[in-house]
This record gives structure tokens, sequence and C-alpha cells, in this order.
């Protein structure tokens, strides 16, 4: 007859391990690293400054920042199709990124 193996941790993915994983992280787990200027010029490229200092006024996080990168490149469509629309802080990111009326070619 065979003995089950028993497992000295709980399985991947499931509720006791996230759940323990949460612990273990504690409550600042919640709050994310905020952008800095360079974390901008990595996912948005070359900025002016007045638009880096709009950014930075935000407080965004890096996610916030790829998720904008992400719209700002076209992306955005397929997430959209999927009922995702952009919102807070990636949506004023991509605001503050989109192009000023006199880059416009009429």
């Amino acid at each position: 007859m065979h003995t089950p193996i028993l497992q000295e941790y709980p399985a991947e993915g499931s509720r006791d391990m996230i759940e323990r994983e949460l612990r273990r992280l504690g409550p600042e787990a919640g709050n994310r690293a905020k952008a800095g200027p360079d974390d901008i010029l990595r996912f948005l490229g070359e900025l002016s400054p007045d638009r880096i200092a709009a950014i930075l006024a935000l407080e965004p996080t890096p996610a916030d920042l790829e998720l904008a990168a992400l719209w700002s490149q076209g992306d955005g469509d397929v997430a959209a199709a999927y009922g995702h629309t952009l919102a807070g802080k990636p949506a004023a990111i991509l605001d503050i990124v989109g192009p000023e009326e006199a880059e416009i070619e009429p």
C-alpha cells in the first residue's frame, strides 16, 4: 500500500499560501514605491521638463507609468476591447504625454 506524501507548506497559489505571503509582507505591501524621473525616461522616453514635473506631481508608481506607456503606443485598444478602460493616474499621465496642439499636423 502506498503512503501519501504530506506537504510541509501549502500548495503554490492556494489561499493558505497567498494569505501567508500577505502576512509576511505586512501592511506596507500596499504602499508601492513612487516613480522618479528615471522611471519616466525609461517608460515614456524624453519629455520636456514641465511634462516630467506634471507627471511627478501625480505621484505615480512605475506600474502607472507602464500602463500609460502601453496606451500611448496604441496597445490600449486590445484592453479596451475587453472592457478595460484607462482611468486614474495612468489616464492623467496619458493626457500629459499626448501631443500638444502645436505638434498636431493639420
